[in-house]
C-alpha cells in the first residue's frame, strides 16, 4: 500500500472544505439522480436472451449481494430506484451510496454523472489551476517522465506578453520501449502506441479547426464528437502498469 507521500496528496486547507461543503448538497437533486439510475438500468440487457431487458430484481442481486432473500432484494432495490416519497428531509432520499458505487463500477459510468449529470457535473467538480498543475508537474512527470520547456517559435503571430516568459510551453515525454528476452527489436507498449496514435489524430482535428476564407473546414461540434470518440478508444488500464 502506498503512503500519502508516495501518492502526492497535498495539504488541504479547512477553508476550502468549508466553501465546497456548502455547494455539494445544493448541487444534488435526488429526483434527477434516480432518473439517471433508471436510465442506466433500462440499458442493461441480456444478449444471450435476444437482448431482453434485465429486470431490476436481477440487477439488485449485483448491487446488494449481501441480501439473501429475494423479497429483501426487491424491497431494497425499489427504495434505491424510487426513493422514499413520504420523507420530508431531502437528504433522507439519497440513494444507497454503496449500491451507487457498485452500479458505477459495474457499468463503467462515473458516480459524478449519476450525482450531477452531464450538464451539471462541472458545478461541483470544476477543475482549478492547481488541478492542472498537479496533473502536469507531478503526475505526468512521475508516470511518464514528462518535462516542460518554454519556446518562442519564429513564424508565429503569438508573441510573449512578458519578456521573461515564453510564447509556448512544450511538453516533452520520452517514448519508452522494451525488448522480449532473446530479441533485439524494441517493442512499443500497446497502450502507449494507442495513446500516441490518438495524439496524432487529435492534433489533426485541431488543425482542421483552422479557418479558410472565414469558414471552418469542419464544425466545432463534429470535431468535439470525433475527439471524444478517439478518447473513448484509449485503454482504461492503470498507467502504473505501463
Amino acid at each position: 500500500m502506498k503512503t500519502i507521500k508516495e501518492i502526492n496528496i497535498p495539504e488541504i486547507d479547512i477553508s476550502e472544505i468549508d466553501a465546497k461543503s456548502k455547494k455539494i448538497g445544493e448541487n444534488i437533486n435526488y429526483d434527477e439522480v434516480r432518473n439517471r439510475i433508471r436510465q442506466v438500468l433500462d440499458k442493461i440487457t441480456d444478449k444471450k436472451n435476444r437482448g431482453k431487458k434485465v429486470s431490476q430484481d436481477t440487477i439488485g442481486k449485483y448491487l446488494f449481494p449481501h441480501l439473501g432473500a429475494d423479497s429483501s432484494t426487491q424491497s431494497t432495490m425499489s427504495r434505491f430506484v424510487n426513493g422514499n416519497k413520504n420523507t420530508k428531509n431531502p437528504s433522507d432520499n439519497c440513494p444507497d451510496i454503496k449500491a451507487l458505487i457498485r452500479l458505477s463500477q459495474l457499468t463503467g459510468i462515473s458516480t459524478d454523472w449519476f450525482l450531477y449529470g452531464e450538464n451539471s457535473g462541472g458545478r461541483n467538480k470544476e477543475k482549478t489551476w492547481r488541478d492542472y498543475a498537479r496533473l502536469m508537474f507531478i503526475d505526468m512527470h512521475k508516470d511518464f517522465g514528462a518535462t516542460f520547456e518554454g519556446e518562442n517559435c519564429s513564424g508565429h503571430d503569438i508573441e510573449p506578453v512578458d519578456p521573461d516568459l515564453p510564447a509556448f510551453m512544450i511538453i516533452k515525454m520520452p517514448i519508452s520501449t522494451f525488448k522480449f528476452p532473446g530479441s533485439s527489436d524494441p517493442i512499443l507498449d500497446t497502450n502507449m502506441h494507442s495513446f500516441l496514435t490518438a495524439a496524432l489524430s487529435v492534433n489533426a482535428l485541431y488543425k482542421a479547426e483552422s479557418y479558410e476564407g472565414g469558414c471552418s473546414k469542419i464544425s466545432a461540434k463534429a470535431i468535439s464528437s470525433a475527439i471524444n470518440s478517439i478518447v473513448d478508444q484509449i485503454s482504461e488500464g492503470s498507467v502504473h502498469d505501463y
